[in-house]
C-alpha cells in the first residue's frame, strides 16, 4: 500500500507542513502561556483583582491583603545578578507568555517601591518596560486586564522622577503617587 504523502501529488504534499509547524509554538509564540499555566492563570487573576483605579490607597493599607497578594511571586535583587541581559533580552525573547513575565515585573516594582527602595522598583519597571513588545500583541484585555498604555504611563512616571528625585527614603505621598494607576481618559491618567 502507498503511504498517504505518496498518494498526494506533489505539489499538494506540502499543504501539511504548515500544519505541522503550527503545532509547535514555542519559542515562536510569546503569547502562549502553555508553560507554568497556573502560574499565569494566578498572575492574571491577582493583577485584574489589585491593578486598579484604587490600587495606591488599597495596597498602603496594611490590612487589605494587597500586599499578600502582589507578592506571591518571588521577587529578587536585581543588583545582585551579575549578567542584567539574564534578566533584560533573554526572558523577552524566550518566554512563552510575555504578558505574563511584564505582569510579573510590575508587580516587582510595585514590592519594592512599597519597600522604599526606588532603584530596584525603577530596573524592575525597566524590564517589564523590555517586555512590551514582546507581551502587547498578546494582551486580550479578557485575560490581561492591564494595557499597553498602562505599562508605558507608569514606567514614564517613574523616568520623570528619577530624573527629579534627590536619593534618600522616598515620603509615603511619593511612593503613592509612583504606585501604579491605570491610564483613564485622553490625559493619561494625570
Amino acid at each position: 500500500l502507498p503511504q498517504p504523502h505518496e498518494m498526494a501529488p506533489w505539489p499538494y504534499r506540502w499543504l501539511a507542513l504548515p500544519i505541522c509547524v503550527a503545532q509547535y509554538d514555542f519559542p515562536v509564540d510569546s503569547c502562549a502561556c502553555h508553560i507554568f499555566y497556573e502560574h499565569w492563570v494566578q498572575i492574571q487573576l491577582v493583577i485584574s483583582k489589585v491593578l486598579t483605579p484604587d490600587f495606591p490607597e488599597k495596597v498602603l493599607d496594611e490590612k487589605s491583603g494587597v500586599r499578600e497578594a502582589i507578592a506571591f511571586d518571588s521577587c529578587q535583587d536585581l543588583r545582585k545578578v551579575k549578567n542584567s541581559l539574564a534578566w533584560t533580552v533573554s526572558t523577552a525573547a524566550q518566554t512563552d507568555c510575555s504578558p505574563g513575565q511584564m505582569s510579573t515585573f510590575i508587580m516587582c516594582s510595585q514590592l519594592a517601591l512599597l519597600k522604599n527602595d526606588f532603584e530596584l522598583a525603577l530596573m524592575y519597571s525597566e524590564i517589564a518596560n523590555y517586555q512590551l513588545p514582546f507581551a502587547s500583541n498578546c494582551m486580550d484585555p479578557g485575560q490581561w486586564t492591564i494595557r499597553p498604555e498602562d505599562v508605558l504611563e507608569n514606567h514614564r512616571k517613574m523616568l520623570r522622577f528619577s530624573l527629579e528625585f534627590p536619593r534618600g527614603d522616598l515620603t509615603r505621598d511619593q511612593v503613592k503617587r509612583l504606585l501604579w494607576q491605570p491610564v483613564t481618559g485622553d490625559r493619561g491618567g494625570k
